[in-house]
C-alpha cells in the first residue's frame, strides 16, 4: 500500500501524514485482513524510529487481523516482523521461536520471497550467539530471490549478508554483497535501503559515490549494459540472451533507465 511504498522511498514525513489520514471504513473494520499492510507499515515505521514497543503492538494487531491465514506470502508474515521487534527488546527466545515458525510455514508453501524474509529474520535474531548459521541462512536467502521478481527483497538479503560478512572480517565478500544491495536499492528507488547500504560500505572502508538523481550517471552498471545493447538495436529477447538474464529483467532495467532519464 501507499504507506509501505513511502517508507521504502524514504519519504518519512509523507508516510506519517498517510498514517494519520487513514481511517478504516465500515468494510475495513478492526478485524479485516485488508488492514494487514497498514499495520505492517506502521510497525516498520516504528522500528525505523526505534520505537520497538510500538512496533511490536502494531505487529500484534497485524497478527490479530490475519487469524486463520497461515501463508507468509499472503499477509501472514507478522512472525518475522515481530521477531525483529522482540529481538530489539531483548526477548530473544520469543523472537527465535517466531522466526523459526515462520520459516517452517514459508518452506511448506514454497514462495521464495516469503522464505527469504523468514531466513533474514531468523539470521538476525540468532546472530548474537553464532555467525556461521546466520551466514548460511542469508546466503540461502540471496540465492532464493536472486532470479525472482522480488527485487527489493533481493536487495535486503544482500544488505543483511554484506553486513554480516563485514562483521566477520570478510571485507572483499562484504563489499560485493553491499555493492549489489546498493545497486538494487538505487534501481528500485528504495532510499532507506540505499542509505543503509551506503553506511555499511563506508564502515567497510569502501568509497562510494552518491547516486545522481537523473541522467546517465544515475544508471546502475546493469542498466548501462542493457541500455548500451538496446542502443545498438538489439531486441529485448536478444539482450536477454546476450546477458543471460530473463526478458522481464531486461524490461525492468530499461524501465528504470527511462525513469531516471526523465527524472521521475
Amino acid at each position: 500500500m501507499l504507506l509501505g511504498l513511502q517508507l521504502d522511498c524514504g519519504e518519512l514525513e509523507a508516510a506519517a501524514a498517510t498514517a494519520l489520514a487513514y481511517e478504516p471504513d465500515a468494510d475495513t473494520g478492526p478485524g479485516s485482513a485488508t488492514l494487514a499492510p497498514w499495520h505492517e507499515a506502521l510497525g516498520r515505521r516504528a522500528l525505523h524510529e526505534r520505537r520497538e514497543a510500538d512496533a511490536l503492538k502494531h505487529f500484534e494487531d497485524w497478527r490479530d487481523v490475519v487469524v486463520g491465514i497461515d501463508n507468509p506470502a499472503c499477509f501472514a508474515n507478522w512472525r518475522s516482523a515481530s521477531a525483529l521487534a522482540l529481538s530489539a527488546l531483548g526477548r530473544n527466545d520469543e523472537a527465535e521461536t517466531l522466526a523459526a515458525e515462520e520459516l517452517e510455514l514459508a518452506r511448506s508453501f514454497g514462495a521464495p520471497r516469503a522464505i527469504s524474509v523468514a531466513l533474514r529474520a531468523l539470521a538476525h535474531v540468532c546472530v548474537h550467539t553464532d555467525l556461521e548459521g546466520p551466514l548460511a541462512q542469508l546466503e540461502e536467502a540471496v540465492e532464493l530471490v536472486a532470479e525472482s521478481e522480488a527485487r527489493l527483497e533481493h536487495g535486503r538479503a544482500q544488505l543483511d549478508l554484506g553486513t554480516l560478512l563485514r562483521r566477520g572480517a570478510r571485507r572483499a565478500d562484504a563489499g560485493r554483497a553491499l555493492g549489489d544491495a546498493l545497486e538494487i536499492a538505487r534501481a528500485c528507488g528504495a532510499r532507506l535501503l540505499e542509505e543503509r547500504a551506503l553506511k555499511e560500505l563506508e564502515v567497510a572502508g569502501a568509497r562510494v559515490q552518491r547516486a545522481a538523481l537523473r541522467g546517465a550517471d544515475a544508471l546502475s552498471p546493469s542498466e548501462r549494459r542493457v541500455v548500451a545493447l538496446a542502443i545498438e538495436g538489439l531486441s529485448n529477447r536478444q539482450i536477454a540472451e546476450a546477458l543471460f538474464v530473463t526478458r522481464k529483467a531486461v524490461e525492468w532495467h530499461l524501465g528504470n533507465a527511462y525513469r531516471k532519464q526523465i527524472g521521475r
